[in-house]
């Protein structure tokens, strides 16, 4: 629940002078659950 919000700031350009959430974001997508999750429910496109 939390990585939406830090994704839409990313998304968003608000991360920009945020290096830490925008390599938290970058965390988040690196994790074996993550792709499993896409790899199962398909593209995420709500951030």
């Amino acid at each position: 629940m939390v990585s939406f919000p830090a994704e839409a700031a990313v998304k968003m350009g608000r991360a920009a002078d945020k290096p830490r959430l925008a390599a938290y974001v970058e965390r988040i997508h690196a994790r074996p659950a993550w792709q499993l999750a896409l790899a199962k429910g398909g593209p995420y496109a709500y951030a």
